[in-house]
């Protein structure tokens, strides 16, 4: 009963603190003042960057963008990992110390029409909490508080600075040969929501979305994730960039027990 106590109180603290993100301030340091391996660097297909951020559009419609970008969050929210020694706080723990600093990915593409769109997974709490461009949402495990959105938003993906203000380091920026129509499908159908237990289809096991939510976050379980479990989809099996964790990591959706098996007679 003790540590049903603790657990429930470490999650509370957590939801109660990630709801106040948005009202507090936000003095990180740049994250290229941490000390890191240096990254890998960009290849030479990657675009110049304007003076606003956005890149050079010399693409033609329906190309593909694979970009990563330094962040923190493995320092910055390494309070959400409270230290209780049993799982999953121990394992989300541990990765936090190991992963200080990583890379978080996300894809663009532009579509038949010559517009450009970029996805990735962001916490709910991301700009403000809005759900403004949000496509699908997933839970911390066991607790139903909204912990993150998969997003598809207008526009190209930041490179100068972010939403706060806090400047970028690209680390990752290259041309992918898929079809964007089948990335966006599966993107949407990651973090797909809407259906309950019990009702029909949602019995696979937690092999793939079945619209119960995306995976439970954790840690190992990211954006990166997101990124390649879909290129896999799309048909496009691309390694993992330089410190991109949680690219390999096999994500796990929820699912319902309720229609496993077949029904008994009449029941």
């Amino acid at each position: 009963m003790a540590i049903m106590v603790l657990l429930a109180a470490s999650w509370f603290s957590a939801g109660r603190a990630a709801d106040s993100l948005r009202s507090q301030p936000q003095p990180t340091p740049p994250v290229a003042s941490v000390s890191t391996p240096s990254p890998s660097v960009p290849s030479a297909d990657t675009v110049n960057a304007l003076g606003n951020g956005d890149p050079i559009d010399n693409d033609p419609p329906r190309t593909v963008r694979l970009i990563g970008v330094l962040t923190d969050i493995g320092t910055k929210y390494s309070w959400m990992a409270p230290n209780i020694p049993i799982p999953p706080f121990r394992g989300f723990r541990q990765f936090m110390r190991d992963h200080k600093v990583s890379v978080h990915c996300a894809l663009e593409w532009k579509d038949e029409k010559g517009k450009w769109f970029f996805a990735e997974m962001r916490s709910s709490r991301w700009d403000g909490g809005s759900t403004r461009n949000r496509v699908g949402f997933g839970q911390f495990p066991g607790t139903g508080y909204l912990a993150y959105g998969v997003f598809i938003n207008p526009g190209r993906l930041p490179r100068v600075i972010d939403l706060l203000g806090r400047p970028l380091t690209v680390t990752i920026e290259e041309k992918l040969e898929v079809d964007y129509k089948k990335l966006e499908a599966e993107i949407r159908k990651y973090g797909a929501y809407g259906k309950r237990p019990g009702d029909a289809g949602t019995g696979n096991y937690g092999k793939e979305n079945c619209g119960l939510g995306g995976p439970a976050y954790k840690p190992a379980q990211n954006s990166n994730t997101l990124v390649h479990y879909v290129l896999k989809k799309a048909g496009l099996n691309h390694t993992a960039p330089d410190m991109a964790a949680g690219w390999d990591t096999e994500p796990t959706f929820p699912y319902s027990s309720d229609t496993r098996f077949p029904k008994y007679y009449e029941q």
